[in-house]
């Protein structure tokens, strides 16, 4: 549906005439990823780190086809049809568990062989499987920041740049290696510190007290001041007195 109204427009020429509303979004119970036979490699990544099926659905396309939105056209008009998944990846940071930390459980959990996944092979272009010990030199096609891997679904060689585009995760592995009973372990001030000094050594008291927040930690100012003081950070610039 194509035409040069607003969707608010339409929407209320809609209801002024006791119609159903044009944007329609379906039923989430009815759509379980839980109970496919294969999730993407986004859609498990974000099962580990939140354990939260809603999570996991938001990050399914089958999910997002059957929706019925608005879409702006360019230079101008709207038309109505199948959404796209957001690709808004702030969204991820209230996850219990951060991008890395959960990258490396669900590759352990590939190179100990709980979890077998398939992807299209970048020189063959053919769908195998993708063997235990590839899983040590590939990682995912990301970018900066962290929360990207959740978007993406291929894998990379760390030395070649080739991999696997499409992969694709048994559900019933992925939910007996990681279950949804099992409390995800959210990271403590100390270790999200470290880890964000490692990243950028000059980092300021504003930047780590955003990323203590963004990881879901209420710790108080003093103490973050602190624990970055005591992990090295924040040095103030100056000579050093000689000993006496």
């Amino acid at each position: 549906m194509y035409g040069t109204w607003t969707p608010q427009q339409a929407e209320e020429w809609a209801q002024s005439r006791r119609l159903p509303p044009f944007a329609e979004v379906p039923d989430p119970a009815k759509f379980d990823p839980l109970q496919e036979l294969y999730c993407t490699l986004s859609m498990a990544l974000i099962w580990v780190a939140s354990r939260d099926i809603n999570n996991v659905r938001e990050a399914w396309s089958e999910w997002w086809e059957v929706h019925k939105g608005w879409r702006e056209n360019h230079p101008q008009g709207w038309t109505l049809g199948p959404l796209k998944r957001p690709t808004d990846h702030t969204t991820f940071e209230r996850f219990p568990l951060d991008p890395r930390s959960a990258c490396k459980q669900l590759w352990a959990a590939h190179i100990t062989g709980k979890i077998v996944s398939t992807g299209i092979n970048d020189e063959t272009r053919i769908r195998r499987v993708i063997r235990q010990e590839e899983w040590c030199d590939l990682k995912s096609c990301d970018g900066y920041p962290p929360e990207v891997v959740y978007l993406y679904d291929d894998l990379c060689s760390n030395e070649w740049g080739r991999g696997f585009r499409r992969v694709l995760v048994s559900v019933d592995e992925l939910v007996r290696a990681f279950p949804a009973d099992e409390i995800v372990e959210g990271r403590d001030l100390q270790s999200v510190l470290r880890e964000a000094l490692a990243d950028s050594p000059n980092l300021t008291f504003a930047e780590a007290f955003r990323i203590v927040r963004a990881r879901g930690l209420k710790d108080k100012r003093d103490k973050i001041r602190d624990t970055v003081k005591y992990l090295g950070g924040i040095r103030k610039s100056g000579r050093r007195k000689a000993p006496s």
